[in-house]
């Protein structure tokens, strides 16, 4: 005669606790709380500005801020740097200057690639505009002539709504820049003035309660870079 296994009874199935997610109206609430409470607020653009006075010719640092290539080789966090177009010949010297660039930055964990279009005032400017916001109704001045922004994967997915950095170069009376007329030096002012607004109000955020040390951060390896391409050289 077969023997008869016990019959076993399953535990009872303890419910699992509900948890409630946060709802994108709760979501942006709480940010626009914490963004107030850091002095930020994720829904405007930020605008940060810093400046120097530095012993060189406004045309030696208007040069250098153009040379956009060579920013990988000096600049804070920037991985990569690549002119993609070209300004047409200026009539009277033939020189070209950057007009569309690739430019990756890596910081805090991510890295991100996006396409800046450049604005060259010789001598004097250099203004570089990413993101849908900051771009939309303006076309990139080019060999070829005004042409739209290049359709890449760096221009389509920017983590910005708007970045827009201008580089401005000044010459300062010598008198005025330091005591005893700057002993016979040029000297510049340089000012940076950047705007920014992420699309992740998050990054906004982050970004505020740190954009002005990094400013100042980039400033500085620019005044770097010009003392060891130019020196401190006699005028």
């Amino acid at each position: 005669m077969a023997t008869k296994l016990p019959l076993r009874i399953a535990a009872p199935v303890r419910p699992r606790p509900f948890i409630r997610l946060p709802l994108p109206q709760q979501r942006r609430t709480f940010l626009s709380e914490l963004g107030k409470a850091l002095g930020a607020d994720p829904s405007k653009p930020a605008r940060i500005n810093v400046s120097r006075t530095l012993p060189h010719s406004s045309w030696d640092l208007y040069t250098l801020i153009a040379d956009v290539d060579s920013y990988r080789d000096f600049v804070p966090f920037c991985t990569s740097s690549r002119v993609t177009r070209w300004t047409a010949p200026d009539p009277q010297t033939g020189q070209k200057w950057p007009a569309e660039a690739d430019l990756t930055v890596g910081a805090f964990g991510f890295t991100q690639t996006y396409t800046s279009r450049l604005r060259c005032v010789p001598g004097v400017s250099v203004e570089a505009l990413s993101g849908e916001d900051a771009l939309a109704g303006s076309e990139t001045e080019t060999e070829a002539g005004p042409e739209p922004l290049r359709k890449t994967a760096a221009s389509q997915n920017s983590v910005f709504r708007s970045l827009i950095t201008k580089w401005t170069v000044t010459p300062v009376e010598k008198a005025a820049a330091a005591p005893g007329g700057g002993g016979g030096r040029d000297w510049t002012a340089v000012d940076l003035s950047i705007l920014f607004h992420f699309a992740n109000p998050a990054h906004q955020i982050a970004m505020s309660s740190m954009s002005e040390e990094q400013a100042r951060r980039m400033i500085a390896a620019f005044e770097q870079r010009a003392k060891e391409m130019f020196g401190r050289k006699q005028r």
